[in-house]
């Protein structure tokens, strides 16, 4: 052997140690370590070749393989099953593709592949964050239950993953026990929340608990229950439900929380999101709306009320049922910066990529639908001038009906992001002072993807002001609430944006913010 394969042979050996002692210490198991010998495979991730000198699985490129296999993995539940992974790069590709709050349930009847992957990867993170849970061995469907029956937040899989290489028949057996298995769980969750309300009975508290709703994770434009764990930190009255933790989303987790409380607080998440008896009417659900959903009023409590952002807001939620006595305002937090550091504005949002998908695609007339709004905004952005007129006059030109027509699918893919895209695009040939963070832009001006709240803090803080590229969002964006001025390109022409940006008008904070003082005497209302 030579001295580099001496050298790589060692770190190999150091790096499954080092991954079998991480991910041993959160699951608190002490593996064995299988016979034969931990190698980098072909494309550079950790595998074991046995005593025969044999690759793991039969595969030299285990990472690459797992690409190939797993390319296409759309998962739009909380829980995914992934039957039968064999390697830990199937893990680690599925958990790749998967959105932060989102988990995998791993169904493994091998015991040693189970003992390899621990070598070969570090899921550590990903176990301690409740994203990954194992069922391993013969008995696998025994510990499968027992994954749900310890954790009683996590919510039962809405969606199998499964490898090209496995078998029909092995797939069909493995997921006729697991869904047996989320079954009983479901029966069970269903009779445990109904002795919940039943147990606990009419509480009366003159200090009232607060329950409060609000995911923790970092979202562009989307931060709502940040922005309310903000206002409330340091109240010993209130106490969180994270709903990015896939392990606190199942009804059972909000019924079980809810119990604690005297009162739900919620960002952008109301009562009818829950299954029917999972929160008992007795406990009262606020919910500080900052999107474009309102539901109707048919699906809340009889003491349920609503925070909206604007008086537009207020006038949609009477239109969907609410009396106006269970309606507040209350705008963002009012974000204090400091004089602009350069002249520049500032586009900050994501965009799709935007081709076609296959499910568009599959219809011919479909497909040169999308793909002329797709050039037409791109080249100019200007002629939309209703999103809906719009894409009914695309319709007509083509002679498409309305009736199963995928209008969301065509405003969220295609004519929002080319729009958003021409506009940037135009300004820049006219020589506009542009910053762009994002994701998904494809041009020189892109500084990258916002992932933290102290970046998206700073783009702002640099800009002079800020460009408003969300024509359909239903209310007033987040945008408007950042502390810089707001420049809104919809209906305006080319040389308007262009004056607007060369002299940004001067940033005038809301009127009613929501403040602690603010919340806490809605609350009490």
């Amino acid at each position: 052997m030579s001295l580099t394969q001496t050298t790589l042979s060692t770190r190999a050996s150091i790096r499954a140690s080092e991954n079998l002692r991480a991910n041993g210490e959160v699951l608190g198991i002490d593996f064995d370590t299988p016979d034969g010998e931990f190698v980098f495979g072909r494309d550079g991730y950790l595998t074991l070749r046995d005593v025969t000198g044999a690759w793991h699985t039969g595969c030299s490129l285990p990472h690459g393989a797992a690409l190939a296999m797993l390319k296409k993995m759309p998962v739009s539940g909380r829980v995914a099953c992934f039957l039968g992974p064999t390697h830990a790069a199937h893990l680690r590709v599925a958990l790749d593709q998967l959105r932060f709050d989102q988990a995998i349930v791993a169904i493994m009847p091998d015991s040693r592949d189970f003992e390899v992957a621990m070598h070969c990867d570090d899921f550590s993170k990903e176990i301690a964050a409740h994203r990954l849970f194992f069922a391993v061995g013969e008995n696998w469907a025994e510990e499968l239950a027992t994954v749900f029956r310890t954790n009683p937040g996590l919510a039962p899989p809405s969606h199998f993953v499964r490898l090209a290489t496995l078998s029909e028949s092995k797939v069909d057996l493995l997921m006729r026990a697991a869904q047996k298995v989320f079954s009983n769980v479901a029966t069970e969750r269903a009779e445990q929340i109904k002795a919940i309300w039943r147990e606990r009975g009419v509480v009366k508290r003159d200090d009232p608990r607060v329950c409060l709703i609000a995911a923790s994770g970092f979202r562009l434009w989307d931060d709502a229950g940040h922005a309310l764990a903000t206002v409330l930190a340091n109240d010993d009255s209130i106490f969180r439900l994270d709903p990015d933790d896939p392990a606190r989303t199942s009804p059972l987790a909000v019924a079980q929380a809810a119990a604690k409380a005297d009162m739900i607080l919620a960002a952008n998440m109301y009562r009818g999101d829950t299954p029917a008896g999972a929160v008992a009417e007795s406990i009262r659900w606020v919910t500080w709306v900052t999107g474009s959903r309102i539901p109707s009023v048919k699906h809340a409590g009889p003491r349920d009320r609503l925070i909206l952002i604007d008086d537009a807001q207020k006038a949609r939620a009477m239109v969907a049922g609410w009396d106006a006595s269970r309606l507040s305002i209350g705008s963002w937090p009012v974000t204090q910066l400091t004089t602009a550091l350069s002249r520049e504005a500032a586009v900050i949002c994501d965009v799709p990529s935007l081709e076609c998908p296959e499910s568009i695609a599959e219809y011919s007339s479909f497909k040169v639908l999308w793909e002329s709004a797709r050039e037409e905004l791109l080249r100019n952005p200007t002629m939309l001038r209703d999103v809906d007129s719009y894409l009914a006059d695309l319709r007509r030109k083509l002679s498409i009906g309305e009736e199963g027509f995928p209008r969301a699918a065509f405003i969220d893919g295609v004519i929002l992001p080319a729009w958003q895209i021409g506009w940037v695009k135009a300004l820049i040939r006219e020589g506009a002072p542009i910053r762009v963070y994002g994701r998904g832009w494809d041009i020189p001006e892109s500084r990258g993807p916002l992932e933290t709240r102290e970046q998206l803090q700073c783009a702002v803080a640099h800009a002079s002001c800020l460009l408003d590229l969300w024509p359909t969002f239903g209310t007033t964006h987040p945008i408007h609430f950042a502390g810089r001025s707001v420049i809104s390109p919809f209906g305006k022409s080319i040389a308007q944006v262009m004056g607007a940006i060369a002299s940004p008008a001067k940033c005038c904070p809301s009127a009613t913010p929501l403040t602690r003082d603010a919340l806490l005497r809605i609350l009490s209302m």
